[in-house]
Parts: structure tokens; C-alpha cells; sequence
């Protein structure tokens, strides 16, 4: 793992993916419960967050107009599909009642 990142996450990365699941974070008797103490998760309020009870966040990311068009530009589409000889007998037709009211 790489070195900036700190004990917790490591430790918590490394032991939710034990090979053995016996052996994995929250897989034994004490259950989730084991995850949610954690040291990864220490700041985390549970029973607020819960109860939404958390203030909102405080952090409000600030968004590249720029570097995501030209990320959005750089990134190619995939090909398109060729259409089906025939209709797969496997396809489900999904209809929305909201499509059926306004048709």
C-alpha cells in the first residue's frame, strides 16, 4: 500500500479484504458493529448521523468549468452496439406508469 496513507486506512483496507472471510472486519460475532468502531471511522457521530441530527457540510467542493469539458473532450465514446438480427427473446420491455400518463 502506498506510503501516504495512514494506519487506519491501511489496517482497515488489509482486514476488510482477508481472504479468509472468517477472518474479514465485522464477520464475526460482533457484526457490523465492529466495522463502525473502527479507527478509520473515529470522527464519525454515528448515532447523529443516525438521527440526522450532523450540521451540513462545511466543505463545498469547487468545480473546473474547464478541466472537465477538456477531461470530457479526451475521454472517447465507446463504438456503438450493432443492432440485434432479432429481437432477443431475453429482453425485458420496462414501461414507467409516469410514461403511460403523459402518452
Amino acid at each position: 500500500m502506498p506510503t501516504t496513507m495512514g494506519r487506519p486506512v491501511k489496517d482497515i483496507i488489509s482486514r476488510l479484504l482477508m481472504h479468509n472471510p472468517a477472518a474479514r472486519l465485522g464477520c464475526d460475532h460482533k457484526g457490523s458493529s465492529e466495522v463502525l468502531s473502527h479507527d478509520f471511522f473515529a470522527a464519525i457521530q454515528w448515532k447523529q448521523l443516525e438521527e440526522r441530527k450532523l450540521p451540513s457540510l462545511p466543505f463545498v467542493p469547487q468545480i473546473n468549468v474547464r478541466a472537465t469539458s477538456v477531461l470530457a473532450l479526451a475521454t472517447p465514446s465507446p463504438p456503438p452496439r450493432p443492432p440485434l438480427a432479432r429481437p432477443s427473446p431475453w429482453r425485458l420491455e420496462l414501461s414507467c406508469p409516469a410514461d403511460a400518463a403523459s402518452g
